[in-house]
């Protein structure tokens, strides 16, 4: 399975090579003169099963390669529809602390940062990650969610605690948030959970140093609860939450959303009657893709930038990868 895998990354590597020196990549990004926004969650080195992290050099390389071939702009100038260059926006979903790096590492760059607000300035964790930890660092050698019709885990293998972690996250985000909690309970009293000693989300205080060194601060709701899992009153409650939250911390009401997980089954049907009502101009979603033209504001494509869409079957980072991601020439994520 690694060989396939790696022979299947070694060809596709070696097709983004052919599509950047060719100049095919470039000649591409300048006649289309695209929309594209990157979506991270953390920046750290740590070992991340559920893909959500990016390396502090990986993400200099991004912007550094961003600024080669367009513009890096915020959401509010990506709006204007100026078709003269190539546009990048930048953001963050969650509010993790680690978020904090890039200001140091790509100082005046412009982003965006969604925050989750219930988890802004507490020791919370969110769930995905709380998940993460109690299987990698339980000694049990099985877990039992069969009455939350979950399954069954083994986990005495470092690939078994993997497969069960995957598989775990896709099932348990589709719950609704007050099921989510009965069942991280659950894993937690099976698996004998101590808390980590680290804060990792956001501080108030770091929000508004974020904010006041050209960071714009989003609304992620207040719970991060999925918009199409809850009712129009519980989602209402969230944004009105989490906007009044932002708004005390900046002094300015969040403009821009995004949906948690963001697919296009994940967006509730009265998303455009209920996002205009609380003042945003547009929302991020996380269906892939650029935005060649804005047609639904608050529909708009991101690319999900992980690391094995930047790097080459042995571990650098590549230009070439980079390029050909945007251009896509004929649909080879």
């Amino acid at each position: 399975m690694k060989v396939m895998l790696f022979l299947k990354k070694l060809i596709k590597y070696s097709i983004a090579l052919i599509f950047h020196y060719s100049g095919l990549n470039f000649y591409i990004l300048k006649r289309t003169n695209r929309f594209y926004i990157f979506m991270f969650h953390k920046i750290s080195e740590e070992l991340d099963l559920l893909h959500m992290s990016i390396s502090s050099e990986q993400i200099k390389h991004i912007v550094s390669w961003g600024n080669r071939y367009g513009d890096i702009v915020n959401l509010n100038e990506f709006n204007h529809k100026d078709r003269k260059s190539t546009k990048f926006c930048i953001t963050f979903d969650d509010g993790y602390k680690n978020n904090l790096k890039f200001v140091e590492y790509c100082p005046g760059i412009k982003a965006t940062i969604f925050l989750a607000t219930s988890y802004i300035g507490t020791g919370k964790y969110f769930w995905a990650d709380k998940l993460q930890s109690l299987v990698l660092s339980s000694k049990d050698m099985r877990l039992d969610l069969g009455k939350f019709d979950l399954g069954y885990f083994e986990l005495a293998s470092t690939e078994d605690k993997k497969k069960a972690i995957l598989e775990l996250d896709v099932s348990i985000k589709r719950l609704h948030p007050i099921l989510i909690e009965k069942v991280i309970r659950e894993v937690n009293s099976q698996l004998n959970f101590n808390s980590l000693d680290t804060e990792i989300f956001l501080s108030w205080d770091d929000v508004k140093y974020l904010n006041e060194n050209g960071i714009d601060i989003g609304s992620h709701t207040h719970n991060h609860v999925i918009t199409n899992k809850v009712t129009r009153a519980e989602l209402e409650k969230e944004l009105q939450v989490s906007n009044a939250q932002i708004y005390k911390c900046t002094n300015q009401n969040p403009l821009y959303f995004a949906y948690p997980n963001g697919t296009i089954n994940d967006i509730c049907d009265s998303y455009p009657e209920i996002l205009s009502e609380f003042g945003y101009k547009a929302a991020v979603t996380t269906i892939e893709g650029c935005n060649d033209s804005v047609e639904d504001k608050y529909l708009l494509k991101r690319l999900n930038m992980t690391p094995n869409r930047i790097t080459t079957p042995f571990g650098n980072e590549s230009i070439a990868m980079f390029t050909t991601l945007l251009t896509n020439p004929f649909g080879i994520h």
